[in-house]
């Protein structure tokens, strides 16, 4: 794409999760899907400062790399700012979506349906988050939509046991 050009690299490499934002198909599902097969691949049980610090850190480069591909993109089409390409914000969601459980195939799987529900729908205030400028609204309704996969997973597992 010709507006991600000016975006330095690095930027580009992180708001595109190594680029599998140019997808042809469903760029944000596929952005969900590979950080969904990571978590397949991380012990069961993290302790929780080392995901706290962990969710800070992807948090800061999430913003800030939505922000300087939303900036480009925001120059080459005459104002919309949150550019398809970007799903590190999918990643931020998905990692709010498992934070705290249990990481194993059926938590991944469904935490991986509903965030998607939950992204696509954009209950109230998801939706409200993307008025935030730049990087901010690209990133926060993902937050928004994790937080409520979140708590929809652990009331699903709370009926189940």
């Amino acid at each position: 794409m010709k507006q991600a050009s000016c975006v330095p690299f690095f930027h580009r490499m992180i708001a595109t999760v190594g680029f599998i934002g140019y997808s042809p198909v469903a760029p944000g599902t596929m952005g969900s899907l590979a950080i969904a097969l990571v978590f397949l691949l991380l012990p069961p049980y993290l302790s929780i400062w080392p995901q706290v610090v962990g969710l800070l850190i992807l948090f800061a480069l999430a913003v800030w790399s939505a922000q300087a591909m939303a900036a480009a993109h925001e120059q080459a089409t005459a104002g919309k700012i949150d550019p398809q390409e970007v799903v590190i914000d999918e990643v931020m969601g998905m990692a709010v979506t498992l934070a705290f459980l249990p990481l194993n195939f059926k938590t991944i799987g469904l935490g991986f349906l509903l965030f998607r529900i939950f992204d696509v729908a954009k209950p109230f205030p998801a939706r409200r988050f993307e008025k935030l400028p730049g990087g901010w609204g690209i990133v926060m309704d993902d937050v928004a939509a994790g937080i409520y996969a979140n708590l929809g997973l652990r009331m699903i597992f709370n009926i189940l046991s």
